[in-house]
């Protein structure tokens, strides 16, 4: 029995040190945005973001959908392009090819009172480009099942979930000339103003790989240098 142990514990402990090196809030296959202003980022997807399940008056709700998910068919998005848009027109909408890898991330704004208008305004900047924006009500509508989170129910088929790009009173969304920051301004009214973003799959950083290689090289020395004592 103390044979077995000592021969296990050095392979545990390579796979344990595996999962805290992938599991680390600094690797890049953590959640992909690196700083945000009034926006309340959940670490994983929430059961159900309907209207009135998740609210605030001040904070956005933020969280990551799909991960390193490669694309069957293409997939149409609104805006394609670094710019700020205020109205429907100026929307830039465009195609991501099939056979791209992606992330998804939704983030939305449900106000407590829903009445009158509740502005909101905040940022989001990721580790990673930004592939395109998914704002209007069809076009999230028609992307739930593909970039949607398993088990989350979404508010499907409710008119104005998207933004709404009115002269007075509309949303603003802002994404920087290097396709990482993400500024927005929105009034949201007795609804929810949601913006699914696409970004490229995560990357294991340099330093996340090295880390690795060094761990499975000392857990497969342990294991070695074990088998040399039992052969003694």
């Amino acid at each position: 029995m103390g044979r077995i142990l000592t021969l296990v514990c050095p392979v545990s402990l390579m796979l344990t040190s595996f999962a805290l090196v992938f599991s680390s809030p600094h690797s890049a296959l953590a959640q992909g945005v690196v700083s945000s202003t009034n926006v309340n980022l959940f670490p994983s997807a929430p059961p159900n973001v309907q209207q009135g399940k998740i609210t605030s008056n001040t904070l956005t709700t933020a969280f990551q959908e799909k991960q390193n998910l490669t694309l069957t068919n293409a997939l149409n998005v609104d805006i394609s392009t670094p710019g700020t848009f205020a109205t429907t027109v100026s929307l830039t909408p465009g195609t991501l090819a099939a056979g791209t890898q992606i992330d998804s991330f939704l983030f939305y704004t449900d106000p407590t009172s829903n009445t009158g208008i509740t502005q909101f305004t905040g940022s989001l900047t990721f580790n990673r480009n930004i592939l395109g924006l998914i704002v209007l009500s069809g076009s999230q509508d028609s992307t739930d099942a593909l970039l949607g989170a398993a088990g989350t129910v979404y508010p499907s088929s409710v008119s104005n979930r998207g933004l709404e790009f009115q002269a007075a009173s509309g949303d603003t969304i802002t994404l920087s000339n290097n396709d990482q920051t993400l500024n927005y301004t929105f009034n949201t009214g007795n609804s929810v103003d949601e913006v699914r973003v696409i970004t490229s799959a995560a990357v294991p950083e340099a330093s996340t790989i090295m880390s690795l290689g060094l761990l499975l090289a000392l857990g497969l020395g342990g294991v070695m240098a074990t088998k040399k004592r039992q052969a003694a």
